[in-house]
């Protein structure tokens, strides 16, 4: 049996190489764009302004997210990838994305000389894709409170604080009394006064009559 080979044949496999090349390369770029769209729509990029619970619920629910792609991109009836090394390569990128979101939240926790301890993976199934969301919380130690600002003061806190204000209030500024000069007795100045007069006066004509 003679097969035979034409010059179209030939192009049509390059042209079909090529066209396979774009496809990887657009699936590549939803990948992702994905990744980054998980971590922007859940405010990721504000980790470090974020008070500690708030941060652990933010990476939990990225991480639930990644997690569930991954499994997704993994999934033999998923036929987004066009070769089974791509779509390795695809599961592959979800995790390192994971690795990279834990790596920071630790960052972040031993800037307030905290640590993540692990929850534990909760099973869940979305959209038929069964898979496994790990889950953390942040441990900050007892010398760390209050002294960041993304640590914020808690109720019992101010209630300790406006406890210890009452219980020790501020001394009051008052006003230092100086001493009222001593009250004079005008009538007595007067009447001293009208009686030197008249004494002076007294001897003044006693004087000029005994002269006569």
């Amino acid at each position: 049996m003679i097969i035979e080979y034409s010059e179209n044949e030939a192009l049509n496999g390059l042209f079909s190489f090529i066209g396979r090349g774009k496809e990887n390369d657009a699936a590549d770029k939803t990948v992702k764009n994905r990744i980054e769209q998980i971590k922007n729509d859940h405010g990721f990029n504000d980790l470090m302004f974020m008070k500690p619970e708030q941060a652990a619920n933010v990476v939990n629910r990225i991480i639930s997210d990644l997690s569930y792609e991954e499994a997704r991109e993994g999934s033999p009836n998923f036929k987004n990838s066009n070769n089974k090394e791509q779509q390795a390569k695809h599961v592959r990128w979800y995790s390192d994305a994971s690795s990279s979101v834990m790596t920071q939240f630790r960052q972040y926790a031993l800037g307030l000389d905290g640590e993540v301890k692990s929850l534990g993976e909760s099973e869940k199934t979305v959209n038929g894709v069964k898979f496994k969301a790990p889950y953390y919380k942040l441990i900050l130690p007892q010398s760390a409170q209050n002294t960041t600002p993304t640590d914020g003061v808690s109720t019992a806190d101010l209630l300790s604080l406006l406890s210890d204000k009452n219980s020790n209030p501020a001394p009051v500024a008052t006003a230092v009394e100086t001493p009222a000069p001593a009250p004079q007795n005008t009538a007595l100045i007067v009447g001293g006064s009208v009686l030197a007069l008249a004494l002076v006066g007294g001897i003044i004509y006693a004087v000029t009559k005994k002269k006569k």
